[in-house]
């Protein structure tokens, strides 16, 4: 039987069969040891598959996949103190940009703290306070921009999500004073 390790969520095992072309159906009620019985009878089928994968770049044949799915998944997810720790440090970073970049009226001593908490949470971009925070602490002046990293996954969904909001079907949308008087 095929040795997948426990890291690997259900959702993570649907991504794989999605975007590698593994000749697997999947279904709603599929719970996670169906899928990987799917995934071990595809492998059996044909040992010989080769992928081309932009979101897989690091599986190429079926010894890599297999190597991918027995070791730890490195798409880990955070653990919910790690979340909370990270959105804590972007709400610290949205206050100093709110009380417009001031040291004295933050919980900051020195600048350096603020560099270095904007350069430690940047790399978890797809939460969006990271991004918030990123994005302000951008907007003072002399500054190097520290921008968030984003997964593959999450610069599509925002890209996607742009689309959607740019174009709505011919619609534009105006705010604008309005006065209705009553006779």
């Amino acid at each position: 039987m095929l040795a997948i390790h426990k890291s690997f969520t259900r959702n993570d095992l649907i991504g794989i069969i999605d975007d590698l072309p593994l000749p697997i159906c999947v279904s709603k009620s599929d719970y996670k040891d169906e899928l990987k019985k799917k995934i071990y009878g595809a492998i059996e089928h044909d040992k010989s598959m080769v992928f081309t994968s932009l979101k897989y770049p690091e599986i190429r044949n079926i010894t890599e996949l297999l190597c991918y799915l027995k070791n730890e998944n490195p798409k880990r997810r955070m653990s919910s103190k790690e979340k909370d720790n990270i959105i804590a440090i972007s709400k610290k970073i949205i206050h100093y940009c709110d009380v417009d970049y001031r040291i004295e009226y933050s919980d900051y001593e020195t600048q350096q703290e603020v560099v270095d908490d904007v350069n430690y949470i940047r790399q978890y971009g797809d939460l969006l306070s990271v991004r918030k925070a990123c994005e302000k602490y951008n907007l003072q002046g002399g500054i190097v921009k520290l921008e968030p990293v984003l997964s593959l996954e999450k610069k599509e969904q925002l890209r996607k999500k742009k689309l959607k909001r740019t174009v709505h079907s011919g619609v534009r949308f105006v705010r604008k004073e309005t006065w209705i008087t009553f006779d």
